[in-house]
């Protein structure tokens, strides 16, 4: 008779200190982009999004600074390690919260793959059966913007056109948002 091995219950997965954090890797992804990679001695990696736009490469730094404190870390108590990170810092300003919420969403990632489940199931399941998406265009001219407007039609989407910085709302604006729409 050959006996398998027992499967560890949900509450030993959730608090059992079998996995650790081994490596907290900064991923950047073009100019406002940066993701973060939390490595287990198990092998799983969880992602996250950090959402700093604009000071991407210091919240990187902010994210090997932290990694000094979740080495050997169980990824499992995601909301202790929150806590921790959230509650012991004497100023949380944008980057420091930015590093802190990639860390986050990449435990619950871990999280989810551990148990065998998305980890909307964690948060309380299921809430709609679609989305509805926007995709940002943008251009340094009026040209540019087009092209970015045409090339968002592949979405069934609502399209929101961005502007340049320190640029009002003027009716060329108006003019591109036109057309933009006969673009479709």
């Amino acid at each position: 008779m050959i006996l398998s091995k027992p499967q560890p219950s949900l509450l030993q997965l959730l608090s059992g200190d079998t996995v650790k954090i081994t490596k907290i890797e900064p991923v950047l992804a073009g100019r406002r982009n940066l993701y973060v990679k939390v490595h287990t001695d198990e092998d799983h990696i969880g992602w996250g999004e950090c959402g700093a736009w604009g000071y991407q490469e210091a919240t990187a730094v902010t994210l090997k600074q932290l990694e000094k404190l979740l080495i050997g870390q169980n990824p499992m108590r995601s909301e202790h390690i929150w806590n921790a990170l959230t509650r012991n810092m004497h100023f949380r300003g944008s980057i420091i919260q930015a590093a802190i919420s990639g860390i986050d969403i990449a435990l619950w990632d871990l999280k989810g793959k551990k148990l065998g489940v998305p980890c909307y199931e964690l948060l309380g399941g299921k809430t709609r059966d679609k989305v509805r998406i926007y995709v940002n265009t943008s251009g340094r001219d009026t040209e540019e913007l087009l092209s970015s407007a045409k090339d968002a039609r592949a979405f069934p989407i609502i399209l929101l056109v961005q502007y340049p910085l320190r640029l009002v709302f003027t009716w060329m604006h108006v003019y591109l948002i036109l057309r933009v729409r006969n673009i479709r």
